[in-house]
């Protein structure tokens, strides 16, 4: 029969230091793996947004997104301009937190 571990205050802290390390290896590597699919994402969302609100285009509007930031609050407006055919045809705005 195996002996059980004395619990000493060396023995918890390796035994966390072991599961802090594993979680935050895993965690990182999950991250890494994820970022991309997650920005994908997050941009197929918001051309089907801004395909809501301007007429067909035929531009990539997220390409030529500009910012204008607000000295006053913090805040920002994000422009979305839309072309079709090199002829501006509706800009969708976006307020956003900077």
């Amino acid at each position: 029969m195996a002996s059980k571990t004395e619990s000493t205050l060396r023995n918890m802290l390796l035994a966390l230091l072991v599961v802090s390390l594993v979680s935050a290896t895993t965690l990182g590597y999950v991250y890494e793996f994820t970022k991309g699919p997650i920005a994908a994402a997050k941009l197929k969302k918001k051309i089907a947004a801004i395909k809501k609100v301007v007429p067909e285009f035929t531009n990539n509007p997220n390409a030529d997104m500009y910012k204008i930031v607000s000295d006053i609050e913090g805040d920002s407006l994000e422009f979305y301009p839309a072309y079709k055919d090199s002829v501006l045809i509706g800009t969708a705005i976006v307020k956003g937190i900077c």
